[in-house]
């Protein structure tokens, strides 16, 4: 993608043919042709971040279940303890 010249006088080459790009919305639709691929890649990258994001979050709940589940045990056996050494 190159794009030739300054202000109106900008132009580039497409399929061999010198296109004009006299305004905003012709160098943006020209930029946004160009770049098509560049921004594909950059949404699967995205979609991949995305999801390791809900992964981790899922992980993180599973742990932070799995850690009240133990804290509890472990305060039914405290519990249990102290009784058993009250009772003797």
């Amino acid at each position: 993608m190159q794009i030739q010249g300054e202000g109106r006088n900008q132009y580039a080459y497409v399929n061999d043919q010198k296109v004009a790009l006299t305004n905003d919305t012709l160098r943006d639709a020209y930029r946004l042709h160009y770049s098509k691929e560049e921004r594909q890649q950059l949404t699967d990258v995205e979609q991949e971040l995305a999801s390791i994001d809900i992964k981790i979050y899922q992980t993180k709940d599973a742990w932070e279940t799995a850690k009240e589940s133990a804290d509890l045990v472990k305060a039914k056996a405290y519990v249990q303890a102290n009784l058993l050494k009250f009772l003797a």
